[in-house]
């Protein structure tokens, strides 16, 4: 049996997560993507980067890749950008998935309440774009729900598909995974509000952050053809929690999820203490608290901390390494948005990702995901940057095998998220 593998890749603001299971097979947990533009500044494609690990591991292997479970910690575009052309890419290549869990936004109910907007749309009384928004969004949905169909029916003969909430064991063997938040309660008050709220709820759930057409004026509200919209609706609260636990190891990916919601629901569950955990919400102030990782974390042992984040809302923020610091001062945190002077100080064995590099068409030009950069790539070496975190887990072993893959196609080759000159000495602290 191989060791378990993590790979948290760097997709800017967002969250894309690979897991390599002991028994061969792979697990996803959310899907955004890297966003390139061609010569003329036009959008040309998507790069996932779980495809270039497949295509990769096929051409190796001369097999397709087993998808043990993909699973989708909430609808945030943040965390699904890449998800249709990840589908089309299994439907394309006849690979089987075994397992697609998903909270509520991402099924039937929220699709009925998309067609439900459409209808009553009062263009008189909403921004003509945000009608656009709605009708390209029902597209989406519908092409995602689509090519789940596909896969149910053309590829795997049988698949596990539906809503998780806490309890819900995807796998009782080694590797354990469990679904421990949210609870049944947690997403019964997201559904009655969104409901209730109608098209209040739906326009901030819809519109995305990263669109062209929208500025972004604070993190609480959009502001389209002068209409400025508060952000009432949030789907955080709904994020799935996974925990994966083996031997000497317990994994914790909280996705977005608030800390009031997590207490919730592990309150009255055994749950194992974690030594790495993806950090909610891209490490932000609002995403931790002392309770919590009094909690989830171990004390007694060296604590991971994984933060998947951009520059542009400079995570992580310093309240949450206070508040690890509180429980357990031996800790290490991996960030995503590390340039290369940062990951040059910290000296970390480098991972082979000559497979990432080969796989991303040439001559792209890269969309800044922190709205900072916006460069043509150069090929030197002093501009590399991270592609991924691969944390490796051997049961005999008691803290996880740490190494990096680089890239001259990350989106921060050259961005620190502390904007200072001496960024190395100030990046390495936490």
């Amino acid at each position: 049996m191989k060791n378990l593998k993590v790979y948290l890749f760097n997709v800017g603001q967002g969250d894309h997560t690979l897991i390599e299971l002991p028994n061969g097979e792979f697990g996803i947990i959310d899907c955004k993507s890297l966003k390139f533009k061609d010569n003329k500044g036009r959008f040309k494609n998507k790069e996932i980067p779980a495809t270039f690990f497949f295509q990769n591991y096929t051409e190796k292997s001369g097999e397709n890749p087993i998808i043990s479970f993909l699973i989708i910690s909430h609808n945030d575009y943040d965390h699904i950008s890449g998800l249709n052309e990840l589908l089309q890419y299994f439907i394309d290549n006849k690979i089987c998935v075994k397992n697609i869990f998903y909270s509520s936004t991402v099924d039937s109910f929220f699709r009925t309440q998309i067609n439900k907007s459409i209808k009553e749309f009062d263009p008189e009384e909403y921004p003509s774009k945000i009608g656009i928004k709605l009708s390209s969004y029902q597209d989406k949905l519908l092409r995602t729900f689509d090519y789940q169909k596909k896969l149910l029916e053309e590829i795997n003969g049988s698949i596990e598909y539906g809503r998780i909430i806490r309890n819900h064991k995807i796998s009782s063997e080694s590797p354990e995974i469990e679904c421990v938040a949210p609870k049944g309660k947690h997403v019964i008050a997201f559904e009655e509000k969104v409901i209730a709220d109608g098209m209040s709820s739906l326009i901030p759930l819809i519109l995305s952050r990263d669109s062209d057409e929208i500025t972004n004026t604070s993190e609480d509200t959009f502001e389209v053809e002068g209409m400025r919209i508060t952000l009432r609706a949030d789907r955080n609260p709904i994020s799935l929690v996974i925990q994966i636990k083996i031997k000497n190891h317990s994994i914790l990916f909280t996705g977005d999820s608030p800390p009031k919601i997590m207490l919730e629901s592990i309150d009255g569950l055994e749950i194992r203490k974690s030594n790495c955990i993806k950090v909610s919400h891209h490490g932000s102030r609002n995403s931790s608290s002392e309770e919590l990782w009094g909690i989830i974390s171990s004390e007694n042992r060296r604590m991971h901390a994984m933060v998947s984040a951009g520059t542009q809302y400079k995570h992580p923020h310093v309240e949450l390494s206070k508040d690890i610091k509180s429980v357990n001062s031996d800790y290490l945190m991996y960030r995503t948005n590390y340039c290369f002077s940062c990951l040059n100080v910290l000296n970390f064995k480098e991972e082979p990702f000559e497979w990432y590099d080969n796989s991303i068409e040439k001559n792209h030009e890269l969309k800044g995901l922190s709205k900072l950069t916006n460069k043509i790539l150069p090929k030197k070496n002093e501009h590399k940057g991270l592609a991924a975190w691969v944390y490796e887990f051997d049961e005999k072993i008691k803290d996880p095998i740490v190494t990096i893959g680089m890239s001259y196609y990350s989106p921060f080759y050259n961005e620190c998220p502390v904007e200072k000159v001496n960024c190395a000495i100030e990046c390495k602290i936490d």
